[in-house]
């Protein structure tokens, strides 16, 4: 398949758009993450542990389709597999939690903060994401994104019983939104957003389950002590 020649960079594109200058054409992005290895040879398991895969699939989804996206996402589980949620990973398909980390919201204050550094697979994914700034970085902007607060408190509590205590133990559920909006990598709220660090919810639908704990989740104290990527991952993102 013939591409277009594109007239500009992706950071020019994306500059030029943002200010409503002309563009050779419409930014586009892609979300395929640990969808895509398998396209080019990798399983999908060996992918997540790989630095070298992992670089290979972005820099092959960039020349073949010239998205205007780069980057490794933390995902819906990385973060809180980090933490100490154990998971599963089948050859060749995504990976799923096998045991969430904690049985009862009573264990929510032993809960310990991630080092970026050390736990789980986030050092991989720094490492590819400094292979691929070398590489691409005056052209491209790297971004990522990773678990919002609700997805990670089920991570960490298993989704079910996250859902039944909604109902049956709100102040428990407080304490665990609590600790993972003030407590995990990008959701600092401003500390990643300006540097390209999204976090995703289902944002409708958690809104619908527990409002009101949510209320009390936005006004929670932010001087909580956090873990931020944005130090790790901020050279990325310029």
């Amino acid at each position: 398949m013939d591409l277009i020649k594109p007239e500009m960079t992706p950071k020019e594109r994306a500059k030029a758009y943002a200010a409503g200058d002309r563009v050779d054409r419409i930014p586009v992005t892609f979300s395929i993450g640990e969808t895509i290895p398998p396209m080019y040879g990798y399983d999908i398991c060996d992918y997540y542990f790989s630095v070298d895969a992992m670089v290979d699939v972005e820099t092959r989804v960039a020349e073949d389709f010239q998205a205007d996206n780069m980057g490794i996402g933390l995902g819906l589980r990385t973060m809180v597999e980090a933490m100490g949620t154990k998971m599963a990973y089948p050859k060749k398909s995504v990976s799923y939690i096998d045991k969430p980390l904690i049985d009862s919201l009573d264990q929510v204050d032993g809960l310990d903060v991630v080092d970026p550094l050390k736990d789980g697979r986030i050092p991989l994914i720094i490492q590819a994401f400094d292979r691929l700034q070398d590489r691409f970085g005056d052209v491209r902007n790297l971004s990522s994104g990773l678990a919002g607060p609700f997805t990670a408190a089920a991570g960490l509590f298993g989704t079910e019983r996250l859902l039944r205590a909604t109902r049956k133990d709100p102040e428990g559920v407080h304490k665990l939104m609590c600790f993972t909006t003030a407590r995990t990598p990008g959701d600092r709220l401003h500390a990643g957003r300006a540097h390209g660090i999204a976090r995703c919810d289902q944002q409708k639908a958690v809104r619908r389950i527990l409002p009101a704990v949510l209320a009390r989740v936005r006004r929670a104290d932010e001087r909580l002590p956090g873990c931020d990527l944005a130090p790790y991952l901020r050279p990325h993102f310029r």
